[in-house]
C-alpha cells in the first residue's frame, strides 16, 4: 500500500518539476543596460536591426525620441516613438507599447528580449544618421 504512494508522489514531482522547466523564460546572455545606458545607445545613432520572428534586417536612426527605420532593400520607411521605462526600451507601434531589456553581447552586439524571448539583434552602432 505504501509503495503505490510513493511512486505516485515521485512522478508527481517529476511532472511538476519539467513543468517548471518548461515554463521558464529563455536565458538571456550578456549584461542587461540599464535605462540610462540604452539612452546613450540609441540617441543620434544607426544601426542594423534584424527581427528574430520575421529575419528582416533594417538600418534604423534613432533620435531622442523616435526611430526612422528602412528595409535593407529599400523597400519601406516606417518612424516608431521609442523611450525607456526603467531599464525596458520601449517602442510604441500601432498604439501599443512593446518593451523589453537590451542585452550587451560584446564586440558592439545586442539583443532585446521582448516578453520574455529573443525578439531583435542590433549591431553596427554609430553617431550619426546613416540613412
Amino acid at each position: 500500500m505504501l509503495r503505490p504512494l510513493l511512486l505516485l508522489l515521485l512522478l508527481s514531482s517529476f511532472l511538476l518539476l519539467l513543468a517548471g522547466c518548461a515554463a521558464a523564460p529563455p536565458h538571456a546572455d550578456g549584461r542587461q543596460l540599464s535605462g540610462e545606458e540604452i539612452e546613450q545607445l540609441f540617441s543620434g545613432h544607426s544601426f542594423t536591426l534584424i527581427g528574430m520572428k520575421s529575419g528582416n534586417e533594417l538600418l534604423v536612426y534613432s533620435d531622442a525620441e523616435h526611430c526612422t527605420m528602412r528595409y535593407v532593400n529599400g523597400t519601406r520607411t516606417k518612424k516608431l516613438r521609442w523611450y525607456t521605462e526603467g531599464d525596458q526600451h520601449c517602442c510604441v507601434r500601432d498604439g501599443k507599447p512593446m518593451c523589453g531589456a537590451i542585452y550587451d553581447q560584446g564586440q558592439g552586439i545586442y539583443h532585446k528580449f521582448t516578453d520574455g524571448r529573443h525578439s531583435h539583434t542590433m549591431k553596427d552602432f554609430t553617431a550619426g544618421n546613416r540613412l
